[in-house]
């Protein structure tokens, strides 16, 4: 384990303790996990994260699906890093992880060359093509599941899509983004309950959104988990 201060670093500082750590272990070879300082004080729930990330980057493959699902070839996980300077984001990495329909990771790809915030979805839409034009190699694409910890509007999708399309027309690209803030509280009105609505449990608001609750009684036995929380989709 090696200490590597944050704080009077700058993100965009490439000789911060941070990069040179991480530069000097990956050219002799050797996956690292860094953990930030809020993690170290308070590692409640973050350690099987931590654990997962380790078993992976050493090589092993963590746990799979034992059967694949079957309206699924690809799962796509889409996202980007950045550096800002005073408020502006001045470089822009985007990438994707790529997981068979068992849920085993394959690989990972991303551009070479920092890009402007404004041009992301192109290089998403490329990263997809490319993505697209390897699995065409052994089968036909079907059905793809692109996940995003972040908001694409109508437009951004379609432009993101259409790396695919070139590639397999008919395919069908899904896009799913979780929304870890949704103000909406679900409540189970029947007699007999509580009022908490089972963990599991979703509710369809629109075709392509539902709000599923993340906390109430579950199948296991489960204690709830304080008040009813729910994600929306």
């Amino acid at each position: 384990m090696v200490y590597c201060p944050e704080s009077g670093y700058s993100r965009s500082d490439y000789h911060a303790p941070y990069y040179e750590v991480k530069h000097f272990l990956l050219e002799a070879g050797f996956p690292s996990q860094m953990v930030d300082e809020e993690t170290v004080r308070n590692p409640s729930w973050k350690d099987y994260n931590l654990a997962l990330d380790i078993f992976a980057k050493a090589g092993y493959v963590p746990w799979v699906l034992s059967k694949g699902l079957p309206d699924a070839d690809l799962f796509l996980g889409l996202s980007y890093s950045s550096i800002q300077k005073s408020g502006d984001v001045r470089r822009l990495i985007g990438y994707v992880n790529v997981f068979d329909h068992y849920g085993k990771w394959l690989y990972y790809k991303g551009n070479t060359k920092p890009i402007k915030f404004g041009e992301r979805n192109k290089v998403f839409g490329q990263l997809l093509r490319e993505v697209a034009e390897e699995y065409q190699l052994k089968a036909k694409l079907q059905r793809l599941h692109v996940h995003h910890g972040f908001k694409l509007s109508r437009e951004a999708r379609q432009e993101v899509a259409a790396g695919v399309k070139d590639i397999a027309p008919e395919a069908e690209v899904s896009f799913v983004y979780v929304n870890k803030h949704s103000a909406m509280r679900l409540y189970d009105d029947m007699a007999e309950g509580d009022g908490t609505l089972r963990r599991g449990a979703y509710v369809v608001v629109a075709p392509n959104k539902f709000i599923i609750s993340t906390t109430g009684q579950s199948e296991l036995g489960q204690r709830p988990m304080g008040t009813p929380r729910s994600l929306s989709e």
